[in-house]
């Protein structure tokens, strides 16, 4: 098995968050559904997770595959698959133990909050 790493950046207008639900729409839910289609069943962990309409510029994610993948091609398929709202900017192999979520070294946060009177 190998481990891939995905950069990613979506906004999450129309989306229930980060994390797959039944019955609604969620990034990770749009991302593992393109992956099946090439991959066959993948998980994905996230550096990060996010609330319902919240966005991300530089979101990390990984996964494990059973074969090699070329990941040019994969973020290039991946693109022209998923949502309009996602791009994964970049996909590579990573050393075997690497999790977005536990390798994570920095994380960085910006909140922007319409104030009128």
């Amino acid at each position: 098995m190998s481990t891939y790493r995905l950069d990613l950046a979506y906004d999450g207008t129309g989306f229930h968050g980060w994390a797959k639900q039944p019955a609604v729409r969620t990034i990770q839910g749009e991302l593992e559904s393109a992956l099946r289609r090439r991959l066959g069943d993948v998980e994905t962990v996230v550096a990060g997770r996010t609330d319902a309409g919240v966005h991300a510029r530089g979101q990390v994610g990984s996964f494990t595959a059973e074969k090699d993948i070329q990941t040019e091609r994969l973020a290039q398929s991946l693109n022209k698959t998923l949502a309009p709202e996602i791009v994964v900017w970049a996909c590579r192999k990573v050393p075997e133990g690497f999790s977005a979520r536990f390798s994570a070294l920095h994380r960085s946060y910006r909140y922007r909050l319409l104030s009128r009177p």
